[in-house]
Formats: structure tokens, sequence, C-alpha cells
């Protein structure tokens, strides 16, 4: 493997419940931060109903989201856009992206990063960016619950 290539796991077809075959561990080609973003080595990724609708072919990803699947992921930044002030290499972030998490390596906007609390693993961080994301856009965001 090059210092380009990484591993990730992408669908290769789209199948039917419990088919799992259909996915691949595969080399691929590794992404650099582009402007506002920052490249993250991931440490851990959920596996979220999304996930499973993707690889079955019945939720497709946005437009020019990453092929990869995983949604939800941890890990610690290791390149940042010249322009990104707030967050440095390092730094232990957690987030949701329209895909990349079952790669090594994704990028992400800086201003859709969450630092990880000292007492959360990157496993932890990684499971509760969709539960809580969810739950804190619904009650306070659009329920407004003060």
């Amino acid at each position: 493997m090059t210092t380009s290539q990484m591993p990730a796991v992408v669908v290769r077809e789209s199948g039917t419940v419990g088919d799992w075959n259909r996915l691949e561990l595969t080399q691929v080609e590794r992404p650099h931060a582009q402007t506002g973003e920052v490249l993250i080595q991931v440490e851990a990724c959920s596996v979220n109903r999304a996930d499973l609708l993707q690889r079955r072919g019945l939720y497709p990803p946005p437009a020019n989201a990453s092929s990869i699947l995983g949604l939800d992921y941890s890990g610690f930044i290791v390149e940042t856009a010249r322009d990104v002030q707030d967050w440095h290499v390092g730094d232990r972030v957690f987030g949701i992206v329209a895909g990349g998490g079952y790669g090594r390596y994704l990028t992400a906007r800086a201003d859709h990063l969450v630092a990880i609390p000292e007492n959360l693993s990157f496993v932890e961080a990684a499971a509760v960016a969709e539960v809580f994301f969810t739950a804190f856009v619904n009650l306070f965001l659009e329920g407004q619950l003060v």
C-alpha cells in the first residue's frame, strides 16, 4: 500500500438482507483536506440503519458523497486545510458525514466536528453521534425545548 492508498469497505453490488459477501475490503485513493475541511484517521465507526439500507441499494447516498459506507465516525485529525483555524493535528473528534466512515481516512467539514470528551473512548464517541444529534435537534432546535 502506498501513502496515496487506504483500506476501505465498499459495496460492490447491492444484495439482500444477510447477503454480506457483497461488501469488499479494498484499497482506494486516500482523500485530502480541501478548503474548510480536515482529514481524519478513523479509529471507530458505527453501523446504523442508513448503512444497512445503502448496502442493500435502498438508500442512495447524497450527490457527491463518498461511495464508502459509514456515516458515524470518530478519530483524530491528521491534516487540516490552510483556512481551518479551530482544529489541529492530533485533536480527537467525532461526527457524521455523508459517507466514508468505513475507510481508514475521511474528510469532514471543520464546522461539523465535535471534540471527544476525555471520558469517552473512540468507540463510544462513534456510537453517540447519530443518536445524540438526532435527539438534540428534535428536542432543542425543532421542539424548542429549553
